[in-house]
């Protein structure tokens, strides 16, 4: 395997798209990895799209650590899709570094979700309350009573048994006892009088 060197103190970056595989960069491969390790690049996928470049980034992968091959195949080169291509691609999917990859980047995927689900999961817990806005004249509304439906139903017989109800409810709050006095009033009396009354009393005890 060959080893890339990478600087320290600096933030390390993933790049989960490129294209070494292709022409352009295919016979330099190591000069841009050394390029890419310059500005703190030291994880890059390698594209794969077709029969070529599949079996280019398998190749990849296996001479160097931290390129990873992403294998598969684009609609734009569905002319050289057949029997043939079709069975070659299963072969290179079972390859142990594509699988790897894939298993890493489902990884991934569910670890994002987990951590999505944390956070909501957290901020269910806060209580959070909104100032009302409703306009005080909106507030004070009060539909207006359907007298049809308050008194549908209502008959006669029903009406003389809530009035005979509300009567008898009135008659027992009516105590027996003081009831039988009658009206109570209150005798006025003069201040001399009370206290003639008073030093009366204080002379004969």
């Amino acid at each position: 395997m060959n080893k890339v060197s990478n600087h320290q103190h600096q933030q390390l970056v993933y790049d989960s798209h490129t294209h070494l595989n292709d022409d352009a960069f295919y016979d330099d491969v190591p000069a841009f990895i050394n390029r890419a390790a310059h500005y703190g690049v030291t994880e890059m996928n390698i594209i794969g799209s077709n029969q070529l470049l599949n079996t280019r980034a398998l190749k990849l992968g296996h001479q160097y650590d931290n390129l990873h091959p992403i294998i598969g195949w684009h609609p734009e080169d569905i002319a050289n899709w057949n029997s043939e291509t079709k069975k070659e691609l299963r072969q290179q999917l079972a390859d142990p570094r594509a699988e790897l990859v894939a298993r890493l980047l489902e990884y991934r995927m569910y670890k994002y979700m987990a951590q999505e689900l944390s956070e909501l999961e957290e901020g269910a817990g806060r209580h959070l309350y909104k100032v009302p806005t409703v306009p005080e004249e909106v507030a004070r509304y009060e539909p207006p009573v359907d007298l049809d439906r308050l008194l549908d139903g209502l008959t006669l017989a029903r009406l003389q048994a809530v009035f005979e109800s509300v009567v008898k409810r009135r008659a027992d709050k009516i105590d027996p006892i003081r009831s039988r006095f009658g009206t109570i009033r209150k005798e006025p009396v003069s201040l001399e009088t009370r206290i003639g009354t008073v030093m009366e009393y204080a002379r004969s005890h």
